[in-house]
């Protein structure tokens, strides 16, 4: 029943939405805190005791994605940047729920470079209802629970939900959320989703000492070929060929990469020789998990388009017209959309100076098959199929799809980026221009468009030494100089 005066509505909606008192919504309208508190009464509302303000058993949206974003390690000053709120604000948000020691974050999900989406929150009455899609971590058979599934553990118990009710909304099994109370519960019995994710973390760590922390002949050997831009999966390798099965002379290309990437003391980084050991430059290991999840992380825009049902032409490079595309991610929300046709490797690249959201990179990718089918005209193929990996950004891809007759769109299996291997070559090629870090709302559509023909333009050896632009249109181009005999 809507209010009749709207002073009194828009009281209501500073309590309900906002967290206002009613005496401070009060003061705000001018309108009586008793006629404020008797309507929320009316709609089913109940206040907090005391003088905090807000719905027992409800939070304002913005609160509730506040503290999602906090118990996903993201400190208060990106929160704040995201859902506009001071971090002040913010510690006090987080403060009056999480009453946790300093240091209680998750070690490994955000890392400043990862965007982290807020989880959609929608109200009705006292009802809050909650929406996030997140990539998840496997474990056996299954996915680990992601600290936004942690978050709506906690705010699910707060209301009174059941355990079967919570398992119910994440689209687990109840033992899942039961054993995940039993472990991580307080002293007093109540559940904090930041110290939860800390103590699995912990749980899961190994006290076992490095190989490269106490064995100095093999720390050495291993140096010296990363000094020489050696991988640490070709120095796996190469370990195992000089000394056979001895097992102290071994270890694993993940046991290099840890090295490397570990913090503080003992890091092996901190004893290399040259700026970067690895190719991308990375000195921390960056989340990339595109599993399919089940239930609420489910992708549905996957389903029907795996990469197993490609067709067999699409993996023939003889054949024109096949592509691969991804996102080669900027500074803050900026990207470049990069695609490349597998038989020639032409490549083509279009700049997101604002964001990188489905809507934006499909209307760019609508675009840039726009350009290759126009280019048809000149005796090239039309786009046929292009592949991407399962990232939410194609999350629109019926549209793309729907505005090309004869394109389709496949996604690449999780953790396989080798099935775009020249889309993964060619990203690697523009980071020797663009960096990583690189605020692409910088760069301007003519730099970038300069660096695709400079990179169109360079002769290949996979092509016997013509260029990707010549294979594309059929041409040859002879030396810049004249050549005599």
């Amino acid at each position: 029943m809507p209010a009749k005066h709207p002073r009194l509505n828009e009281a209501i909606t500073l309590v309900t939405d906002h967290g206002y008192s009613a005496e401070a919504a009060s003061r705000a309208t001018h309108t009586s805190p008793h006629v404020i508190r008797r309507a929320l009464h009316a709609r089913g509302f109940t206040l907090t005791r005391g003088g905090t303000g807000g719905i027992r058993g409800r939070q304002s949206p913005v609160r509730i994605q506040a503290r999602f974003l906090y118990t996903a390690s993201m400190p208060l000053t990106a929160i704040s940047r995201i859902i506009g709120y001071s971090p002040s604000v913010i510690y006090d948000w987080v403060k009056t729920v999480y009453m946790t020691p300093t240091g209680y974050h998750h070690p490994t999900l955000w890392d400043g470079y990862t965007h982290i989406d807020p989880p959609t929150v929608t109200t009705n009455g006292p009802d809050v209802t909650i929406d996030y899609t997140v990539d998840r971590q496997p474990v056996g058979r299954g996915v680990r629970l992601h600290p936004y599934d942690r978050a709506v553990i906690h705010l699910r118990l707060t209301d009174g939900w059941s355990i079967r009710r919570i398992a119910q909304e994440l689209g687990r099994h109840p033992s899942v959320i039961s054993r995940e109370i039993r472990r991580n519960q307080l002293p007093d019995g109540t559940y904090d989703p930041v110290v939860a994710a800390h103590a699995t973390h912990q749980r899961m760590a190994r006290p076992k000492t490095r190989k490269l922390d106490t064995n100095h002949f093999l720390r050495t050997v291993v140096l010296a070929l990363l000094n020489g831009h050696i991988s640490p999966v070709r120095i796996a390798r190469r370990l195992r060929r000089w000394f056979g099965t001895t097992k102290d002379m071994t270890l694993s290309a993940e046991s290099i990469y840890q090295a490397l990437y570990l913090q503080g003391k003992g890091a092996l980084r901190h004893e290399l020789t040259v700026d970067y050991a690895l190719r991308s430059g990375r000195t921390t290991r960056k989340p990339k998990s595109k599993l399919p999840t089940r239930g609420r992380g489910a992708k549905p825009w996957v389903e029907g388009a795996q990469y197993s049902t490609r067709p067999a032409e699409a993996a023939d490079r003889a054949v024109p017209g096949h592509w691969e595309g991804d996102l080669v991610i900027g500074a803050g929300r900026t990207a470049v959309v990069t695609l490349v046709e597998r038989r020639s490797r032409l490549f083509l690249c279009r700049r997101l100076p604002v964001d990188h959201t489905s809507t934006t990179v499909v209307d760019a990718l609508k675009d840039m098959v726009g350009e290759i089918n126009q280019m048809a005209g000149s005796g090239v193929g039309q786009a046929v199929t292009l592949t991407w990996d399962q990232g939410v950004e194609m999350a629109r891809v019926a549209q793309l799809e729907a505005a090309y007759e004869g394109l389709k769109v496949y996604f690449c299996d999780p953790h396989s980026p080798w099935q775009r291997p020249s889309n993964e070559n060619i990203n690697a090629e523009l980071r020797r221009f663009y960096p990583k870090g690189t605020d692409f709302a910088t760069v301007s559509d003519e730099q970038l468009h300069g660096v695709q023909e400079l990179i169109n333009d360079t002769p290949r050896v996979v092509l016997d030494g013509a260029t990707p632009r010549e294979v594309f249109f059929g041409i040859e181009t002879g030396p810049p100089v004249a050549f005599t005999a």
